[in-house]
């Protein structure tokens, strides 16, 4: 090697250490917040999207800034797209709308990167980032809260049928992996008209929604022997790969 290079070779490695130093003396939520990236694919932090629904947003100063209310879920991908907030300070009965990518959460607690107050609407040129949706074209390019998408609290409760119209039972819960803020799949319950029984499916078998009926591109005979879904496999990916697997798909983290 030229001799020329050590004295740069070794600032390199110098550099490396101080930053593994940083990151090992960080506290969990410090490197929490400099770690998280909505669009990684690098680890799994699934939750039913019901435990969000009523939670707190708080700033990263601990200041209430409002209360969960609702999600939007692009129907084309199934990017959550933005969280709708209520009873926001100085908003009244008013709603407001931002990018899921600015929300961040450490357990039970989610937290927005921003002190001042909320306006109505912040878009995600604010956050000095670059909408998903800009780097496709024509009628996809559009923002999906401009477009028809599927808003969560209208999917729950819904009945859900095949594609042939076959009702299978309805629609308890969607799951989402809050690192890549994607829904992953659909809980549903009293499938084939069975009391307390509930499956999973993956979230693009949805293929439209008319009011509260739900139409998922499958068959009633998968559905009805999908895998069995219990509140403690959101935490297993292991479940989300059976749950794609048994409908003949391959799970979306496999592909992008």
């Amino acid at each position: 090697m030229n001799a020329k290079l050590y004295p740069i070779l070794g600032l390199f490695i110098l550099s490396l250490l101080f930053v593994a130093g940083s990151s090992i003396s960080q506290t969990p939520e410090e490197s929490w917040f400099t770690s998280y990236s909505p669009e990684s694919r690098g680890s799994w932090d699934a939750l039913e999207g019901s435990e969000m629904i009523g939670a707190q947003l708080f700033s990263t100063q601990g200041d209430y800034l409002g209360q969960i209310s609702d999600f939007m879920i692009d129907r084309y991908d199934g990017r959550i797209s933005h969280v709708i907030l209520s009873d926001v300070l100085g908003r009244g009965a008013e709603s407001v709308s931002i990018p899921f990518s600015a929300v961040r959460r450490s357990g039970n607690v989610f937290v927005h990167p921003v002190s001042e107050d909320v306006p109505k609407y912040y878009g995600y040129e604010f956050y000095g980032e670059t909408p998903y949706w800009s780097r496709f074209f024509s009628f996809y390019a559009t923002d999906p809260m401009a477009r028809e998408g599927y808003q969560f609290s209208e999917l729950i409760g819904s009945d859900a049928r095949t594609r042939r119209g076959e009702e299978v039972g309805w629609i308890n819960d969607v799951v989402i992996n809050f690192t890549d803020g994607r829904a992953v799949y659909l809980v549903l319950s009293d499938v084939g008209g069975m009391e307390g029984k509930m499956i999973a499916a993956p979230f693009s078998t949805l293929s439209r929604a008319e009011g509260k009926v739900c139409y998922l591109d499958t068959t009633r005979g998968r559905l009805l022997e999908g895998p069995a879904f219990a509140s403690g496999d959101t935490a297993d990916r292991l479940f989300a790969d059976e749950v794609y697997r048994h409908y003949g798909l391959q799970p979306y983290w496999e592909i992008e």
